[in-house]
């Protein structure tokens, strides 16, 4: 079934593995078959099951607007379907109370077991769900206001900054408070996801993101993160400087992790984080939690498209300790962009190759480069 709810976090991972060129397209326009008058949308598309509105944690929509533009830079699709994305977050809008949208169905869903409600119940008793549902619908302003802006629509660019900016004043007087630096209680998903979203005081963010990094450490790397924050929370911790533990995160063989599925000779991730054999919620080969295949290409490799339709992209590669090489490739519309790095005697060396008419912004390890072709960066 078409999911929604967690192909907000997928479909951001979704371009680093596939040709998304036609199945973006049909996804938003499975949406738009089940849109109602009102703007709303289902938890799955096609529709069989869930609600309508769907869970507002279902940016998935515009999400699969945006990837789609970024990697064609087609104009006309985005003129097409701007009033539908718009129709959704104005649904949104009108189920809220002063900017805080009032309901949830699943939040950040199915994580660990001591995270949830219970082993059968997959809600989230460390986040709230309505702290979730009103982040995102911040996130989707920010969405639409691009996408005005590059529809050359300045009217609707300044209408949806302005929203924007409501829901964050509400989203802030409601869940964080400046002197303790708490963010809806401090769950780990709580702090990531408002740092994910850039909407914390820009000279708080280094201290929140060092609360979250030290509150992980304390619990011995027991994250509570479900199945939307815990990519959120792998990019925070690098983003801020603590690779090393996103690192010990990614590749732990304890149990929460994808190391511990690794143990139990899992060739597909998991649903849940536990090995379950009755018929509730044990999919031993869900996509959901593969969404933190997004770190391994944009923060350990560095891969990041910063231009419609990968005119522009920039390299800049994270190095955990413990880690001595990575590489890999990405197909893009210009050709195959490889990168490599590695640790060799006492240096670190990055070795890129940047298809023809593609231009590419490289920080490695501090040095800057711009490359078109193939360079090599020893540090």
């Amino acid at each position: 079934m078409g999911w929604m709810n967690d192909a907000t976090v997928r479909f951001g991972a979704f371009p680093y593995n596939f040709d998304i060129s036609r199945i973006f397209p049909k996804i938003v326009q499975d949406l738009r078959d089940v849109q109602s008058d009102d703007g709303a949308i289902t938890c799955t598309a096609p529709f069989l099951i869930g609600g309508r509105p769907a869970d507002p944690v279902c940016s998935s929509y515009l999400v699969a607007g945006y990837e789609y533009y970024m990697q064609t830079g087609d104009k006309e699709f985005l003129r097409k379907n701007f009033d539908g994305f718009a129709a959704w977050e104005e649904c949104l809008l009108s189920h809220s109370d002063d900017f805080i949208v009032n309901y949830s169905y699943y939040g950040d869903w199915a994580g660990p077991e001591y995270a949830c409600v219970s082993l059968e119940d997959a809600h989230s008793k460390v986040t709230p769900g309505e702290f979730m549902s009103t982040g995102f619908s911040y996130y989707n302003c920010t969405l639409l206001s691009f996408f005005a802006q590059e529809l050359g629509d300045t009217a609707k660019a300044k209408e949806y900054t302005e929203k924007a900016a409501k829901v964050k004043a509400a989203f802030l007087a409601k869940w964080f408070d400046k002197k303790t630096l708490t963010v809806a209680g401090n769950s780990q998903g709580a702090l990531a996801f408002a740092l994910w979203l850039d909407v914390l005081p820009e000279d708080c963010r280094k201290d929140v993101a060092l609360k979250l990094r030290d509150a992980l450490a304390a619990s011995d790397y027991r994250f509570t993160t479900g199945n939307l924050t815990t990519r959120y929370l792998l990019e925070v911790l690098t983003r801020y400087g603590f690779v090393d533990d996103a690192y010990r995160l990614m590749t732990s063989e304890k149990y929460p992790g994808f190391g511990y599925m690794l143990q139990n000779e899992a060739t597909t991730i998991w649903e849940r984080f536990e090995l379950k054999k009755n018929p509730a919620m044990n999919s031993h080969n869900h996509p959901m939690y593969a969404a933190c295949d997004l770190w391994l290409y944009k923060y350990l490799l560095g891969i990041s498209n910063l231009a419609p339709g990968w005119k522009k992209c920039s390299v800049s590669p994270s190095l955990p300790a413990d880690l001595l090489s990575c590489r890999g490739s990405l197909d893009t519309p210009y050709g195959k962009l490889y990168v490599r790095w590695a640790k060799r005697y006492g240096k670190k060396i990055l070795m890129i190759t940047v298809p023809f008419g593609m231009e590419c912004e490289v920080n490695f390890e501090g040095v800057r480069k711009t490359v078109k072709g193939s360079a090599v960066i020893e540090v």
